[in-house]
């Protein structure tokens, strides 16, 4: 076992022999060692078996050992001061923690009260000032009268003056409201072309011609003019009897349709008094409005003949008077028209053409839209040079006001009740 010498006789003490190895000092209690025998003593021979001496070596050192509850007691020792310690600061940790304001100050209280009252002072004084301003405007204020205001378009109600639709040839005055005129004088001209077709809008200036646009049928097929309205009751072939030489912006722009035979309509008169912020009103087939309709689906796409869309009515007012450099006098307006219209008139309140509906121009950068029609003075000279002489009125307009509504009958008086006899007195 290593602790004692290999060279060693065996001993008649075993821990004498213990004692005399190397390690003899350190497992052997001193009192052992000293109780050596003598040297000759342990030289002699033992006659004892080596075996039987690792016991009681093993057992001694068992005996000079620590106690085996010495480890387990230091531990739990440390487990328990461990435990109280962190009891001790948790306790610690909450006190101090209740201790300390819950609310963190982020404005300063004081400051904040002195902005709030500056605010009431500045409240209080704008509101003293309005009040001055108040008193200081009352009496100074214009109240219009109802019945002066300025009407903002035509009267739909309004009746058409007699003289400003003179009667056709052999027919009758014309007895109706502006919108009931312009349904029965107004035309949708169709032109087909190789792909599609043209669309635009007319109007009656005699029972057999109708006045548009050149750029409405010059692209198609000078057979195959078509116009149709509610009177019509059904598409219409109409011929090319002229039409000016260019269709170009800033140049007269007019085309003259005949229908084979006069049509049961109250044509549309012309006037030339037109001027600035007269109230007016465009009427046509605009296709931005008209293609939402299922008749006018079924006539374009369906071929039925009799299928007829609404005239489309927008109102306005006469912004200027201006010429191009070609001379052509042109009128922008503020009565609402698109692609469709063109072609179409632009009458006043009385029901008579001022103008032509024929282009529009549309700025997106500001999202404005600028409508334009042609004065009807000249395409006057137009007509009379393709052997069609109209009278224009030079008049101001001057719309029948609407029949006033019929008063009811004021009600009898309720009969009063008898009065009832005194009663009787003691």
């Amino acid at each position: 076992w290593g602790l004692a010498p290999a060279s060693a006789p065996p001993s008649a003490d075993p821990r004498a022999r213990l004692a005399g190895s190397p390690l003899g000092r350190f497992v052997v209690p001193a009192a052992a060692a000293g109780d050596r025998a003598p040297a000759a003593a342990v030289a002699a021979p033992v006659a004892a078996p080596v075996a039987n001496a690792l016991p009681t070596v093993i057992r001694t050192v068992e005996r000079t050992g620590w106690n085996w509850w010495f480890l387990p007691a230091i531990v739990g020792i440390a487990a328990l001061f461990l435990v109280l310690g962190l009891w001790i600061g948790s306790r610690m940790v909450a006190e101090r923690l209740a201790a300390r304001p819950t609310t963190v100050e982020l404005l300063d209280e004081n400051a904040v009260r002195q902005a709030i009252e500056r605010q009431k002072q500045e409240n209080a004084a704008l509101e003293r000032e309005v009040e001055e301003r108040r008193k200081a405007l009352e009496g100074n204020v214009c109240v219009a009268d109802p019945a002066q205001l300025p009407r903002l378009g035509p009267d739909r109600g309004a009746a058409v003056p007699p003289a400003a639709v003179p009667p056709p040839p052999g027919g009758n005055q014309f007895h109706g409201s502006l919108a009931e005129l312009l349904k029965q004088s107004v035309v949708l001209v169709l032109a087909p072309l190789e792909r599609g077709v043209s669309t635009g809008s007319g109007f009656f200036v005699t029972p057999d011609l109708i006045v548009t646009n050149r750029h409405v049928i010059e692209r198609g097929d000078p057979e195959r003019i078509f116009v149709t309205n509610g009177k019509l009751g059904q598409l219409t072939r109409a011929r090319i009897v002229a039409q000016t030489d260019s269709s170009t912006i800033g140049k007269l722009d007019v085309a003259l349709l005949r229908l084979d035979r006069p049509a049961p309509v109250q044509p549309l008169s012309l006037s030339t008094a037109a001027k600035e912020l007269d109230a007016v009103v465009a009427a046509g087939f605009p296709s931005v409005t008209v293609k939402a309709d299922e008749t006018y689906e079924r006539l374009l796409q369906g071929g039925d003949t009799t299928a007829v869309p609404p005239v489309i009515l927008t109102d306005g007012k006469i912004s200027a008077i201006q010429e191009t450099t070609d001379g052509l006098k042109i009128m922008p307006h503020t009565a609402p028209i698109s692609g469709g219209n063109s072609g179409g008139p632009l009458v006043d309140a009385c029901g008579r053409v001022v103008g032509i509906n024929t282009f529009i121009s549309v700025d997106r950068e500001q999202a404005t839209t600028a409508k334009w029609a042609q004065k009807i003075d000249q395409v006057l000279p137009f007509l009379a040079r393709n052997g069609t002489s109209l009278t224009a009125l030079a008049d101001e307009c001057n719309p029948a006001a609407p029949p006033a509504a019929p008063q009811a009958a004021p009600a009898p008086p309720a009969p009063q009740a008898a009065p009832s006899p005194p009663a009787p007195q003691r």
